[in-house]
């Protein structure tokens, strides 16, 4: 089956809008949070770290580490929940 090129056209560009929508609800949902909180979100959101670096004005590089700190964080948590599982069971 070939496809219509005018029709692959038109689905590129309604594809690019949602896009658009999509980064433009996701920043409006932010809001005066944050940088790194915005970061968090977009990323959950989906969205590329050239996408976000894009959508907040700064660099990709600034989001990749955003994004470590983030997941640093995280895991952290989760291994301080962990020690106070076993520090309970202990008791």
């Amino acid at each position: 089956m070939i496809a219509d090129p005018e029709i692959l056209a038109r689905l590129d560009e309604l594809t690019r809008q949602v896009r658009i929508g999509n980064a433009l609800a996701a920043l409006a949902v932010c809001g005066d949070r944050p940088q790194k909180e915005k970061i968090a979100l977009l990323a959950t959101a989906g969205f590329a770290p050239k996408q976000i670096a894009e959508m907040l004005g700064t660099t990709r590089n600034t989001v990749n580490v955003a994004l470590v700190a983030i997941r640093k964080e995280r895991h952290g948590k989760k291994s301080r929940k962990a020690a106070d599982r076993a520090a309970k069971d202990e008791t």
